[in-house]
């Protein structure tokens, strides 16, 4: 009887992050949104309401102008 089911892990599996903790690569994917960004807002059209860039850039990738505030 065999231990493992017969599929091969890549030697540099962990390199590519298959190997890491998720919570460290959800953090690593959030770093690069507007997540937490002080100039992100929402509006709302036909009864969906939808985040948007105040300063007039994508919504959803992190840019130059991104500013951090912690809430309490």
């Amino acid at each position: 009887m065999r231990d493992d089911d017969g599929k091969q892990v890549p030697l540099n599996a962990g390199s590519r992050g298959l190997a890491r903790d998720p919570a460290d690569i959800y953090e690593q994917q959030e770093a690069r949104t507007c997540a937490g960004c002080t100039h992100v807002s929402s509006i709302e059209i036909l009864g969906d309401r939808r985040p948007i860039c105040a300063k007039g850039k994508p919504y959803g990738r992190k840019c130059k102008l991104y500013a951090y505030t912690e809430r309490r």
